[in-house]
């Protein structure tokens, strides 16, 4: 189930910062935290990685 959330989480904040033209990150960072659910350097991980994902994905779009 705490996949599914952080799933989601990061889902709608690469949707919402695409759409802004921010980075996934600075919404999936403060979101995560909030819930403590995980240590702060694994949250930076996972930010980490999301971003590398979307930059991945436009690099290849475009």
């Amino acid at each position: 189930m705490i996949y599914f959330i952080i799933a989601l989480i990061c889902f709608v904040a690469s949707s919402v910062g695409a759409i802004v033209g921010i980075g996934g990150g600075v919404i999936i960072k403060p979101v995560l935290d909030s819930f403590k659910i995980m240590d702060v350097t694994v949250i930076s991980f996972l930010s980490g990685i999301t971003v590398l994902c979307m930059s991945t994905y436009t690099v290849i779009k475009g």
